[in-house]
């Protein structure tokens, strides 16, 4: 009622809800709390009525002026209007009626009320997000102060200490917003210079703040609590109690990410007792939101959510949407994490819609990445990435370096999830190179955001493992570690730890694992869960706790294995995090697949999984049953397993594990003897590798087509089949694994040309598919089944790998006889002499 410009019924509303200092969990939801409250929320809204009352006779007013060409009317009212905009939070109109006022006032050629313009109209750009326009602005407005002040001129009120300060803060945090941190640095010190100079405390301790602000943005935290702390002194002794808060605010959040919980907790308590007696501002929402963060870090989601949502209702009762849309974030970012999919999608459409309405682009861009992340859970890609994008595009267009740069690393983390591996490995380097680029300070080379950097480090690492890049992932994992060492962010290196510790304790696809790595592994995850654990993350010591369980399982202790994960999962539960608690679950069913209780556990997760409306979750737990069931004698509800685990990777678009279902219900089939359905998947198979550049994944595709025709005793058909698989397989001659798949289908030749009455040529072809046999490690010739009993064998269904592997096939060179006979025979085929 309120914003709308109904005085009295937001006043008999608001008088309504008088009722004690607090009210009960029961009682009604945005009921005033308090007296103060209400006396806080009136005053609020006679100014919102008498902007919106100042709006609407302007309006009228520029439309006279208008009419008789009178500029500085026009002037005057779009002054009005800006600042009338500005009071209510619309950031976009203050900005665009400014920008306006400016362009009429260039006329009068009036210098002071030009300069007052033109910072206004700086501000507002810097608040709307359009950080490049505003810089230049404010960069005017300090050369016109300097060509004022340099003339002889005494300072005024529009060329005041304080009008000045605010200048050159706003000016700094749009340098840092665009990169240019020297630039930033030099304004400080130019501000903190001129209050000194002016013997101005509340100039002074407003520049510390900024200096504060500067460093932490940096994540040089050390420095930033040093300047905290000065500016704390002396607000102490103007007794402001509002600027104190923030200060100790800001050193809470300092300390909780350099792991000092018990001085954080102290800092945010006394933060919120100054903030309570300032009733009249947003502190005490900003304080509230701040232990909402430290709480969300700590995985206590219950306490999370109860503190941003006593930070919505305050900023509902200041008239704050800035504020309540930053409240609902928070929110959303909890109910996603524990799996409350569909609240998270209320709480961000309305804090998006909120900041579009205030024309907030920085707000809007942060919105659609969380809410670009909402739908990433929920399987809904595509969605996600016009998101992604759309967030992307709003910081380019404001030339917001660090919001760009985590675009890009939510844009790479949407297309892994979806299975495009090398589209996430290029945006992931992209915005790896973004975030790597160093600045200069005071003569040292930083990184301008290294938590972020840390986490693209972390994702490029889990991309590199996918791609069987095992040594790539461990070294994007232990740069992580260091970077969040450096920065003294306790909570990033604890992150980087664990993967690193997981990573560790896995063999790379080619079975290699250093002789340290389990030791060193184990070391990690002791030193991520301790720091968990001193920083009172219980969240993070459950995932420490689940990992540990995954590394006992791949090293065959399966009791050790169960007694962690069971572990977690009850912290999981405990929490609320119905999310971990279902990746708990796949785990223990990993842990006892070869029993019944294997498909208990897959079951219990895909029942949780359906109900947070996590699609990819849904998909991989299907993936799992279908495993299970495959290992059975029930056919057919293997089969219909495996085509509802097809069909929901389909929705989600995932071709690597469409590929992995085709793969396994081709075998099913065939085993079933069902010919005509097999044959169905391996043409759908090989549909789903056109226009992709991956051989692997076509060869796998054609042979298992030639397995079908050879059944079907289609030998023509078959035997192109088997030249096309062999060509494909020659594009990677150093590849043990290409070389086992031509050696298999030399053998499916041989049984053609046999069966088609042609043995000579079967003759060769056997002795081709022995000369490659013999090229592989000795490990792998029994994994090749000879030629004749190749017609019956059925190999076991494996997921097709995303690109060739590059371990280098043992180079037995054949006799010369048969390199005779082998070119002449491929020539004979039409296929080439192929690669010795």
């Amino acid at each position: 009622c309120a914003r709308t410009g109904q005085q009295d019924k937001a006043t008999d509303f608001l008088r309504q809800g008088v009722g004690g200092v607090y009210v009960t969990a029961k009682g009604r939801e945005g009921s005033v709390v308090s007296t103060m409250g209400l006396v806080s929320t009136l005053v609020h809204v006679r100014r919102h009525e008498e902007s919106l009352r100042a709006i609407a006779l302007n309006q009228s007013n520029l439309n006279m002026y208008k009419e008789k060409e009178n500029h500085a009317g026009e002037a005057g009212c779009y002054w009005a209007l800006g600042t009338a905009y500005a009071a209510i939070d619309h950031l976009q109109q203050s900005a665009d009626a400014f920008s306006l006022c400016y362009q009429l006032r260039l006329m009068s050629g009036e210098r002071l009320e030009l300069m007052e313009t033109v910072r206004r109209k700086g501000l507002a750009m810097v608040r709307c997000g359009d950080v490049r326009s505003g810089n230049e602005d404010l960069e005017t407005w300090i050369k016109m102060l300097t060509e004022h002040l340099e003339g002889g001129e005494e300072r005024g009120e529009a060329t005041s200490v304080s009008k000045e300060v605010e200048v050159l803060v706003a000016l700094a945090h749009s340098y840092l917003r665009l990169g240019d941190t020297r630039n930033a640095a030099e304004v400080l010190k130019r501000g903190l210079a001129t209050a000194n100079q002016e013997e101005d405390q509340l100039a002074e301790a407003t520049m510390l703040m900024a200096f504060g602000d500067f460093y932490k943005t940096l994540w040089i935290s050390r420095r930033a609590l040093d300047h905290y702390e000065r500016a704390v002194d002396i607000v102490a002794e103007l007794d402001d109690a509002n600027l104190e808060a923030v200060c100790i605010m800001e050193m809470g959040k300092l300390n909780f990410a350099r792991g000092d919980t018990v001085s954080a907790i102290k800092c945010l308590e006394e933060a919120l007792m100054l903030a309570k007696k300032m009733p009249m501002g947003s502190t005490q929402a900003s304080v509230l939101r701040a232990i909402g963060d430290v709480h969300l870090q700590q995985g206590d989601h219950a306490q999370a959510q109860a503190h941003y949502s006593a930070s919505c209702q305050a900023c509902k009762e200041q008239l704050d949407p800035v504020g309540e849309s930053a409240g609902l974030v928070g929110l959303a970012r909890s109910y996603l994490k524990i799996g409350r999919t569909s609240e998270a999608m209320d709480q961000v459409t309305e804090a998006l819609k909120i900041r579009k309405s205030l024309g907030d682009r920085k707000g809007e861009s942060e919105a659609l990445r969380v809410l670009s992340e909402v739908y990433m859970m929920t399987g809904k890609y595509v969605t996600a990435r016009v998101a992604c994008d759309s967030a992307r595009n709003i910081s380019g267009e404001s030339r917001e370096v660090v919001d760009r740069a985590q675009a890009w690393v939510l844009q790479g983390k949407i297309m892994f999830e979806s299975g495009d591996v090398e589209g996430a490995l290029e945006q992931l380097k992209r915005s790896r190179d973004m975030h790597a680029n160093t600045t200069t300070l005071g003569g040292t080379k930083i990184f301008l955001e290294p938590r972020y950097l840390a986490e693209c480090l972390n994702e490029l690492g889990q991309v590199y493992n996918r791609m069987g890049q095992r040594q790539r992932a461990v070294e994007c994992l232990q740069q992580a570690e260091q970077i969040c060492d450096a920065a003294e962010d306790v909570s990033g290196a604890a992150a980087a730890r664990t993967s690193l510790a997981g990573l560790l304790a896995t063999k790379g696809t080619d079975g290699s694992q250093g002789p340290d790595d389990m030791a060193t592994a184990e070391a990690k995850l002791v030193a991520a869960k301790d720091a968990r654990q001193k920083h009172g993350n219980r969240s993070g010591v459950a995932e420490c706790q689940l990992v540990h369980g995954m590394m006992a399982l791949k090293a065959g202790k399966t009791s050790i294995a169960v007694q962690k994960v069971q572990l977690a999962k009850g912290l999981f539960d405990e929490l609320g995090d119905k999310r971990s608690s279902a990746r708990a679950l796949v785990v223990m069913g990993q842990t006892c697949a070869a029993t019944p209780e294997g498909a208990v556990h897959f079951e219990a997760a895909l029942i949780i999984r359906s109900e947070i409306l996590d699609l990819s979750g849904e998909a991989e737990c299907l993936q799992h049953l279908a495993e299970l069931k495959s290992r059975s004698t029930d056919r057919d509800q293997a089969i219909k397993t495996w085509i509802d685990t097809l069909n929901l990777k389909k929705q989600l678009g995932q071709k690597e594990g469409q590929r992995t279902a085709l793969v396994a219900l081709i075998a099913e089939f065939e085993n079933s003897e069902q010919p005509m359905r097999a044959k169905d998947c391996a043409k759908d198979l090989l549909e789903l590798t056109k226009g992709t550049d991956n051989p692997d994944a076509s060869s796998l595709a054609m042979l298992l087509i030639s397995r079908v025709q050879l059944r079907a005793e289609e030998f023509p058909a078959a035997i192109e089949s088997l030249k096309e698989t062999i060509s494909l397989c020659d594009a990677a001659p150093n590849s043990a694994k290409a070389v086992h798949r031509a050696a298999e289908a030399w053998g499916m030749l041989a049984v053609c040309f046999n069966k088609s009455g042609r043995p000579d040529m079967a003759k060769e072809a056997t002795a081709q598919a022995a000369t490659l046999r013999d090229r592989l490690p000795d490990e792998a010739k029994a994994a090749v089944p000879a030629a004749t009993s190749q017609q019956a064998a059925r190999p076991t269904p494996v997921a097709a790998p995303t690109v060739l592997k590059t371990k280098p096939a043992e180079t037995r060179p054949a006799e010369e006889p048969i390199k005779k006979k082998s070119g002449s025979f491929r020539k004979m085929l039409g296929m080439g002499g192929g690669k010795e």
